[in-house]
């Protein structure tokens, strides 16, 4: 695996970047506090793992389908944000591990604005610009949409099996 660390941090979202230091971060302090007994040749061991866990994500988000093709799913849930997709892992969090189901989480109300043709680039932008003249959203929000919402979309279209839609 040929890791583009700039392709990596590209593809991840502020949250995963931080968590990403964080991690790294602790783990130095771990070896520099010498009351461990963390090791040099444990550290390079979760770095790797880091490195391959991150390089999962990217991999994920530019070819949506491995989720689905690394290990069968028998069952997917889609909720409609990011809140509801967490509450749903914990409730189902036996269900999710023992069953290989998946939670896919749009990060949009389809309850207001329009819906036509949103499986279209035209539909998408049509969707976006009326979110943004009628809606006050977070202008970060909108920048996100034209990454977001495609990578679900095709989540959603390599789903082989049950869908459960959660509103």
């Amino acid at each position: 695996m040929k890791l583009n660390a700039d392709k990596v941090l590209q593809a991840l979202n502020e949250e995963e970047i931080y968590s990403f230091m964080r991690n790294m971060l602790l783990r130095i302090d771990f070896l520099e506090l010498k009351t461990t007994e963390y090791t040099e040749e444990q550290f390079i061991r979760d770095i790797k793992e880091m490195k391959k866990s991150y390089w999962g994500v990217y991999e994920h988000r530019i070819n949506p389908q491995t989720i689905f093709e690394e290990k069968k799913v028998s069952k997917v849930h889609i909720v409609f944000d990011s809140i509801s997709r967490g509450s749903l892992k914990i409730a189902l969090h036996d269900e999710l591990s023992r069953m290989d189901e998946k939670v896919i989480a749009f990060s949009d109300t389809f309850s207001v604005g329009p819906i036509w043709r949103l499986h279209t680039e035209e539909g998408m932008r049509y969707r976006q610009d009326w979110l943004f003249h009628h809606i006050n959203l977070d202008e970060e929000y909108i920048e996100d949409y034209d990454e977001e919402f495609p990578m679900v979309l095709a989540q959603i279209d390599a789903i082989p099996n049950d869908i459960l839609v959660w509103g």
